[in-house]
């Protein structure tokens, strides 16, 4: 949604560019109402865009933060039991919190990463093949013409 909302932009700034650079003719010609009414309808198209792109932020941000926030609650209650049955100390629930709040972090940042490695593998595939393969000239042949 970003990106789209980049292209309005642009188409915005272009309609700005052009009149500006003609604005010798823009005014001979009195056009400066239809200048801006393109301009606007540019802008208002960015201005959408944006609206989209900000609704699917804040809900994938949204249901980002409640789970975490879920997953918070759940471990207070099934912890809050455990503690009361003597299973484990209260020490102990806070300490698997953290672990499980440090580990989902640290998938998360890594997470980008993988996009490295599908593309390291792609690359390797390449190499490999081009390593494995048989060539059709023999450069330690004896054979052939010699200068």
């Amino acid at each position: 949604a970003a990106a789209g909302g980049q292209g309005f932009y642009a188409k915005a700034g272009a309609v700005a560019d052009e009149t500006l650079r003609m604005i010798r003719t823009v005014i001979a010609f009195g056009t400066h109402d239809l200048e801006q009414k393109r301009y606007d309808e540019e802008i208002a198209k960015a201005r959408e865009e944006g609206k989209k792109g900000g609704r699917v932020a804040g809900i994938g941000m949204g249901f980002t933060m409640g789970v975490i926030f879920a997953s918070y609650a759940l471990t207070f209650f099934y912890g809050n039991k455990l503690v009361e049955d003597g299973d484990l100390s209260q020490g102990s629930v806070l300490i698997v919190l953290f672990a499980v709040v440090f580990g989902a972090m640290s998938i998360g940042q890594a997470a980008p990463s993988f996009s490295s490695f599908a593309a390291g593998r792609g690359a390797a595939f390449t190499v490999l093949d081009i390593i494995a393969r048989e060539p059709k000239i023999d450069s330690l042949s004896e054979e052939g013409e010699r200068p």
